[in-house]
């Protein structure tokens, strides 16, 4: 079982910062997770439509100047960051998962991938609850990996993954049972399982097959890593 950072490492850091997927990849996490917006053409890494939970700041994104966004602090003095700056720091990871939030993502990050073009894709893999945003982004762009997101298993996301020819699929921790991982192993797909936080969790995630889990904690966890 592999460990991704989620959002970095947010529970040992600021969420979605520089500092955070620092944190991460100093601590010798197979990969890491985190989400995306488009602010002003810039793709920018936050979870919210809005800077309220976790910047000094108020309002919705899209009411902010690229600039504006930028001069917040998003805890420890930390600045929301680019995507670009995101890619740089996690490059030799074996995964980066991006994933879609805000609308026109999908298009956007097309774009960037069009005119920055990745050294290699094969760590890369976007996903997104937004099947519209994921298929779009699918079609645009091939050979980079995609994945559904979904809280439990149905046969919405299945379809999904099949249709998009993905190799994983990402689910709550919620709702992962061994039959849950029997019926995926049967579709050929694997699970990636969200969000865990706590050792005794992952170990019986371990124990049922999964292949990876995303955590807060990634120092935590880094033990079950194999």
């Amino acid at each position: 079982m592999k460990i991704i950072g989620h959002r970095g490492a947010a529970g040992e850091a600021p969420e979605n910062t520089l500092q955070a997927f620092e944190t991460a990849v100093n601590a010798g996490v197979w990969g890491v997770e985190f989400d995306v917006h488009v602010v002003q053409s810039e793709i920018v890494v936050i979870h919210d439509d809005s800077v309220d939970r976790t910047t000094n700041g108020h309002g919705e994104l899209k009411r902010f100047s690229i600039e504006a966004l930028r001069n917040l602090d998003a805890g420890n003095g930390e600045k929301i960051p680019l995507l670009s700056e995101v890619l740089d720091l996690c490059e030799p990871l074996n995964l980066i998962n991006i994933e879609l939030k805000g609308g026109g993502s999908a298009a956007a990050l097309d774009a960037y991938f069009r005119h920055v073009k990745p050294r290699t894709t094969t760590n890369l893999l976007v996903s997104s609850f937004d099947y519209h945003q994921l298929r779009e982004f699918h079609f645009a762009q091939p050979d980079i990996s995609v994945a559904p997101l979904r809280k439990s298993l149905d046969s919405r996301v299945l379809d999904c993954a099949h249709e998009l020819a993905s190799a994983n699929l990402n689910l709550s921790s919620r709702n992962i049972s061994a039959d849950v991982v029997r019926q995926v192993d049967s579709q050929g797909l694997g699970i990636f399982v969200y969000t865990v936080n706590h050792i005794d969790e992952a170990q019986r995630l371990k124990d049922l097959g999964v292949a990876a889990v995303f955590t807060d904690y990634p120092s935590s966890l880094l033990s079950l890593q194999t």
